[in-house]
């Protein structure tokens, strides 16, 4: 019998839960970078955007720490154990080699996989060089079996890096060795070099329905303690949430290998300061982006309306007690109004002993004129991504 598979943090949930679901750890890990004050002047790693002049502002980035969402996987027979981050918005699995000799992965306490030692790799020839968070990975793309939690995805294929270099002086492949990609793919025709897991998954045939659903932990965000209260399920829903009002968003079909979908407007308050309506724009889920990003100069307006000032990483830091007065930041999504209030479009944090708690909002501008909903907005939804019915579905994860 097909059956569905339950990613969760360590304190289990309460609730009714399926017999059938398994469930096995999805972490939340921090992972600071080094200091960029003792590496390079202020003045000379810039975080740029465009206001409304189209002048460009530069604002020193302080040091930076990255939350990434990740399980515990393995790959080969015997099983060789990595931690792996998880992306629902990219497709290449990719683990460093035990050849890999370069001084990256000298340098750093990497899981590495050795080939000779499972029975189940199967070699490949095609060479290829990827970018995923600014590193470039290069190798041959090759067969194995991959497991987490109990579920077996078997001549999974993979990049197999023999050389890892940054490109640039900032990455973020910090305290991960791999990544499991989520993307879904559509485009039966095009011609691709290998699936994505979930892809691999889809077409074993191994569940009753393609679906996989996720709820991000929330709370403060402790970069001493990582939260422990998400889960991702694959295969189902857990029934917990079968009282929720779910907003249904049918998949668009101008970018058929993501998650996306229509988008029609932003509006801040009741739109009389700050509204836009949109023709032909998408906007794409996505749980490894640490932002909203919307078009042209929305992130900087937000952060003058809403009073952010100084930089906390990656984020802007505004007095906590403002959330009182602030109004409604509304996306419509497909005809359906998603609407953030200040205390949900906000991430509270929880800084060094003692220092009380701070509050900051995480916007970007979109490289593309598109949106893209990074985990400071699913931190606050279900969101199941059904790509049996091409569809992505909603609900926000504090409803009654």
């Amino acid at each position: 019998m097909k059956t569905s598979f339950v990613l969760y943090c360590a304190v289990a949930l309460s609730g009714s839960i399926q017999a059938v679901l398994h469930r096995f750890p999805i972490h939340e890990h921090y992972v600071p970078t080094p200091s960029f004050a003792q590496r390079f002047k202020r003045e000379q790693v810039p975080f740029s955007y465009q206001d409304f002049n189209d002048d460009t502002h530069k604002i020193p980035f302080k040091d930076v720490a990255i939350v990434l969402y990740g399980i515990d996987a393995t790959l080969g027979t015997p099983p060789q154990p990595f931690l792996m981050s998880i992306d629902i918005d990219w497709d290449v699995l990719f683990v460093p080699s035990i050849a890999c000799a370069s001084q990256f992965c000298n340098s750093r306490k990497l899981s590495r996989f050795d080939s000779s030692i499972s029975s189940s790799f199967v070699q490949g020839q095609q060479q290829l060089t990827i970018e995923y968070a600014s590193m470039m990975s290069h190798g041959a793309i090759s067969n194995e079996t991959l497991s987490f939690g109990g579920l077996q995805v078997e001549r999974q294929p993979f990049l197999e890096a023999t050389d890892i270099w940054a490109d640039g002086y900032f990455h973020w492949y910090r305290g991960y060795s791999g990544v499991i990609g989520f993307q879904p793919r559509f485009d039966t025709e095009a011609v691709v070099p290998f699936s994505s897991p979930w892809q691999t998954i889809v077409e074993s045939g191994t569940l009753d329905r393609n679906i996989f659903s996720i709820r991000l932990p929330n709370g403060p965000h402790d970069f001493l303690q990582p939260r422990t209260n998400g889960e991702l399920v694959i295969g189902g829903v857990d029934t917990q949430y079968s009282d929720h009002n779910f907003t249904i968003l049918p998949l668009t079909p101008t970018t058929p290998d993501s998650w996306s979908v229509e988008a029609r407007s932003v509006i801040w308050g009741d739109g009389t300061s700050l509204r836009q309506d949109f023709d032909h724009c998408v906007a794409t889920f996505s749980i490894s982006i640490p932002a909203i990003r919307l078009p042209g100069a929305w992130s900087h307006r937000l952060y003058e309306l809403i009073g952010a000032r100084e930089h906390d990483g990656f984020f802007m830091t505004f007095p906590c007690q403002n959330r009182e007065f602030l109004p409604n930041l509304t996306i419509v999504l497909g005809g359906n109004e998603m609407i953030l209030t200040p205390y949900e479009y906000s991430l509270e944090s929880v800084g060094q002993p003692g220092s009380g708690l701070s509050c900051m909002v995480g916007f970007d501008q979109s490289p593309d004129n598109t949106i893209q909903l990074g985990w400071p907005f699913l931190e606050n939804f279900i969101s199941v991504f059904d790509q049996d019915l091409r569809e992505v579905r909603i609900a926000k994860s504090n409803q009654k």
